[in-house]
């Protein structure tokens, strides 16, 4: 086992969870045309999530429920978001295209997972060609702290008996992968994948104004303008298929 670590967020780091989502935004327009009694269009739904993303929210689905939907519509809502992600949401979840092999590239290294993740996630792992590859799977779940607290970062570093020197963090958020694992001591890698490299292409209807809607307004807004310098990424990439050269040129300097 090499001493050098990388350790790797799960969503749209390893995993697109565009298709995930998409259902949880379609459960709530199912929901507010419930209540209201009448269908609530689903390009109005992108327009507030757009506009709220850009004026700074994060949680943007929750935000819209809280102000559309009763408190007892709310709280059924959410409940029913719940049970998807743990049970039938995890058909929405598939590997990005050529994860498995780029993993696969890098096993001359240990690897690992920090990320907020149901406690069931591992299970899908054969499914997606990761089975066997992670030493070290630090959930917010299994452990009880939540990105972007450094305590889950300091957690994987303690199991995996590794200097926080010697560990590279590779995930799709500033906020919640890149400074944590900075403040922690590891170095960070931005994971932005293009939209075109995730794997989800739908050939029209509801699903493709969501793609576009994302195309516009990125769920996660990585502006790096502002940040010291030790907050700042250590390297980026927008295709898988550039990581081993980018950790390779990194672990050199």
């Amino acid at each position: 086992m090499s001493d050098v670590w990388l350790f790797f967020d799960i969503g749209d780091t390893l995993v697109n969870e565009d298709r995930l989502r998409f259902q949880i935004y379609k459960s709530l327009q199912k929901a507010i045309g419930a209540e209201s009694g009448h269908e609530f269009p689903f390009q109005e739904l992108l327009a507030l999530r757009e506009k709220r993303l850009l004026d700074g929210e994060l949680g943007v689905h929750y935000g819209i429920a809280r102000e559309l939907l009763s408190p007892a519509g709310y709280d059924a809502w959410v409940e029913g978001v719940a049970h998807f992600v743990r049970n039938a949401g995890q058909s929405e979840l598939h590997p990005i295209p050529g994860a498995a092999c780029i993993l696969r590239q890098l096993s001359g290294y240990s690897l690992g997972i920090i990320a907020d993740q149901p406690a069931h996630l591992p299970n899908q792992f054969p499914a997606w060609g990761f089975d066997g590859v992670f030493s070290i799977v630090a959930l917010d779940s299994l452990t009880g702290f939540h990105k972007p607290d450094t305590r889950l970062f300091e957690w994987a570093l303690s199991r995996a008996n590794c200097n926080a020197a010697n560990a590279v963090m590779v995930g799709n958020r500033l906020e919640a992968d890149v400074i944590p694992a900075k403040r922690s001591g590891m170095r960070a890698i931005l994971c932005e994948i293009e939209l075109s490299a995730k794997g989800w292409y739908p050939p029209g209807g509801d699903e493709l104004l969501y793609l576009q809607s994302l195309a516009r307004v990125p769920n996660w807004r990585n502006n790096a303008t502002g940040l010291g310098a030790g907050d700042r990424p250590d390297g980026v990439v927008t295709r898988l298929s550039e990581l081993p050269a980018v950790v390779e040129e990194l672990l050199a300097e």
